[in-house]
């Protein structure tokens, strides 16, 4: 056939379809004519290739080889890139990958090839394969300059900030004077304390672009870390004078009694009116204790204390500091002393106090001398931890000790890439089509004991014979299921020294705790489940004589009456919990932490739903507030409200709904908006293809909600909020990215939301 163009498109279009059977068929077809024609070898390659014989795709791509001349390699590949692009495109990284993998074989010199074979593997989670490839094309061709900034870009997300400098450098010989690269940079030098290095990056940038504001973000905190008080607050005041977001934020903190969001008004409020230099300096000093930046902290304690009482630096005028205040940094300066074993220092300042004439401060100084402070309270009663080895797993536990019992063993979640407002994928998102999940099964362990920390972040199933068993052992971080820094051997339990007494029950005890058991979502996708997985064991609550279970909020007792929890059974979680029992029933979670099978979403529907499970066409358009929350509030939600009420949105807290009233109103969802949080725990009750837009800060993605809407089949999109002025300067306001506070652009969200609607 002389009609290359026709060919081209006949073949896309089959690709396109997923018609694999027809496309081998027109391609056989055309071999009939021409079995020696390079390009209909390279196709029929790919055509059996789809189909999943392997064998056969690579002799017809060795025949193209065979008969092909170098010239004709390169247009075969051009070819086949074009294939590539198609399920590229699609968001298809598998196929995608494999396509573009042949065509480096054809010609081994095809840049775009490199480019986005490596974001095939990036975005399905092989970091090491991406950075790999790409740094196989910068052998084959040192010049191909953009491979140099996508490896820095993702070494520095990944906080190797070494590496991303060294790739950073070298981009920089291509693209010299781009304040991008110069910038982060700046970052990574910072990051890397490399802080002279950091300056003069960011001094580069401000040559380049003298407005370019953040930079003076950026400047600040150096000029913080350097204990340059005057500088760093210099700076930060160019940058809150040039950020609309920062009167948002002023007046939004004004009334919070939050004690985090006070400390971050104050400090705005202070740059923004070009308060004292003093007062700065106090608020910089309470802001690093907060964040357990002892040794910082103390340099500015220290500072304000010289500044504020020992020179008496016209304190009754400046009315700066209250009493409480002064006790505060004195107590705070203390402490941070005493931690530090420094207590010549303690000594010398107490003397120096000694001798003001301030009568208030006299008095804290003979309470702290006669030892009147704070006193730390330390628990009696504790048993020396015996808990030092552990089993990987519960089967090869049960393997010599026990009963296992599995129940799913093919859990697995097939994932599709988000929507995003900018078309990128965050890397929060990368991971692979077919993802697999643990198993889920039932152990019962003969005098098993229960462990649960104070703070709900780690807990341990502990056999007779004090092992603990990894894989029912969870604690915080919730990472991805099998990555290897969960692998049991750094489990916090095993350098724990000390542990709470021990709680007897006899009988048969059922354990329900998990992690952060009185947030929703922990306590729907973790912990709820676990009850499906006792009934499929046929485990009788009339056998059971405990369940070791948390119910002190309301949607807990709700939940546990409705899955027929006896209320007569409950032995509620203490903080620290840890009980041992004559036979200890243990449920797995789903899967791992935080991570959902689609067995466990369905089950939560049926059991919470019944009968009104999809029973009505969706219609709602919904978006669920935290404004009652104390943490990922929506900092301008109210200019949000008014644009999203022009669209007929009906704004709701959630949590003054029933646990049934929240699931039936999300099953009448047509499209859900919230900020990242537990009320979109429920998008588990929607119906296929209801449009979610989850709204995330810019430093905290977690996908958990993501991977609820694809086990649902929902019409997923995200959208980041913005930086607060720079990366440093928000991240000084929020050192702990989880609870970030969110204020998002109103011009793009209008946008992308008519898109979204008129799709």
């Amino acid at each position: 056939m002389d009609n290359w163009l026709e060919v081209k498109a006949q073949v896309k279009s089959y690709c396109y379809q997923n018609n694999y059977e027809q496309l081998k068929a027109y391609i056989e077809s055309l071999l009939t004519v021409n079995d020696s024609n390079p390009l209909f070898l390279a196709y029929a390659g790919v055509s059996y290739m789809l189909a999943d014989d392997e064998e056969r795709a690579i002799a017809l791509w060795l025949d193209c080889f065979l008969c092909a001349d170098e010239e004709e390699l390169v247009i075969v590949a051009h070819n086949l890139q074009e294939l590539g692009d198609l399920y590229f495109k699609n968001n298809q990284f598998n196929t995608a990958s494999l396509i573009y993998q042949q065509v480096l074989e054809f010609n081994a010199e095809y840049f775009q090839g490199y480019l986005k074979l490596g974001y095939c593997f990036l975005y399905s989670g092989n970091f090491d394969d991406a950075m790999e490839v790409w740094k196989n094309g910068l052998s084959i061709n040192a010049q191909w300059k953009e491979l140099y900034l996508n490896i820095a870009e993702q070494y520095q997300y990944v906080k190797e900030y070494n590496q991303a400098i060294s790739y950073y450098l070298k981009a920089l010989d291509f693209y010299s004077n781009d304040n991008k690269i110069l910038y982060n940079l700046g970052f990574c030098y910072t990051a890397t304390h490399q802080l002279d290095l950091a300056i003069d990056y960011y001094q580069q940038c401000l040559n380049i672009d003298p407005y370019s504001d953040r930079i003076y973000g950026e400047l600040g905190y150096i000029y913080l870390l350097q204990g340059n008080v005057k500088k760093a607050k210099e700076s930060w005041q160019i940058l809150v004078n040039n950020f609309d977001i920062f009167t948002n934020l002023l007046n939004w903190s004004k009334e919070s009694n939050d004690q985090s969001i006070i400390l971050n008004y104050r400090l705005i409020d202070n740059l923004f009116f070009n308060k004292s230099l003093a007062e700065f300096t106090v608020i910089i000093a309470h802001l690093l204790f907060a964040q357990k930046k002892y040794s910082l902290a103390s340099i500015y304690y220290q500072i304000a204390l010289d500044d504020l009482v020992l020179k008496q630096n016209n304190l009754s005028n400046q009315n700066l500091l209250t009493t409480n205040e002064i006790k505060n940094i004195l107590d705070n300066l203390f402490f941070i002393l005493h931690q530090q074993n420094n207590q010549d220092k303690v000594k010398e300042y107490l003397n120096q106090l000694s001798n003001t004439d301030n009568e208030y401060i006299k008095n804290v100084i003979k309470n702290l001398i006669n030892g009147s402070t704070k006193k730390v309270n330390h628990p009696e009663n504790l048993i020396i931890n015996e808990a030092k080895k552990y089993y990987e797993t519960s089967q090869q536990w049960a393997k010599k000790k026990g009963n296992y019992q599995l129940i799913y063993g093919d859990n697995q979640l097939s994932l599709k890439p988000p929507h995003s407002f900018d078309n990128n994928i965050h890397p929060s998102f990368y991971f692979p089509h077919k993802f697999p999940l643990p198993s889920s099964f039932v152990t019962i362990l003969d005098n098993g004991r229960f462990w649960l920390r104070e703070d709900e972040g780690s807990s341990a199933i502990i056999s007779d014979d004090n092992y603990m068993i990894g894989d029912i052992s969870p604690e915080s971080p919730a990472l991805s299921p099998n990555h290897p820094d969960k692998h049991p051997r750094y489990h916090s339990l095993l350098t724990t020294s000390l542990l709470s007494p021990v709680t007897r029950l006899k009988g048969k005890v059922v354990v329900l705790g998990g992690l952060l058991n009185n947030i929703y979502f922990h306590w729907l996708f973790d912990i709820l489940p676990r009850i499906h997985l006792l009934e499929k064991a046929s485990i009788s609550w009339d056998e059971v004589d405990y369940v070791v279970v948390d119910n002190r909020c309301q949607f807990q007792r709700e939940t546990l009456e409705m899955f027929g929890i006896p209320s007569s059974k409950i032995f509620p979680l203490s903080f620290p919990t840890h009980i041992k029992a004559d036979k200890l029933i243990v449920p797995s979670f789903p899967s791992a932490i935080a991570w959902m099978p689609p067995w466990s979403c369905q089950y939560l529907r049926t059991k919470i739903l019944g009968d009104n499970l999809d029973k009505k066409t969706p219609d709602k358009k919904i978006y669920i507030s935290r404004e009652k929350s104390s943490n990922r509030r929506l900092i301008n939600e109210q200019e949000i409200i008014n644009i999203l009420k022009q669209y007929n949105f009906e704004i709701f807290n959630l949590e003054l709904l029933s646990v049934k009233q929240q699931a039936e109103l999300l099953n009448q969802a047509e499209i859900v908006i919230s900020p990242h949080g537990s009320g979109l725990s429920n998008l588990v009750f929607c119906q296929s293809k209801t449009t979610v837009i989850e709204i995330f800060s810019p430093n905290y993605v977690y996908p958990c909600y993501w991977l609820v809407s694809n086990i649902i089949d929902l019409e997923y999109h995200y959208i980041l909020g913005e930086i607060m002025g720079s990366k440093s300067f928000n991240n000084f306001l929020y050192p702990d990215s989880r609870f970030e506070d969110i204020y998002i652009n109103p011009h793009n969200l209008t946008i992308n939301l008519e898109r979204i609607l008129s799709s």
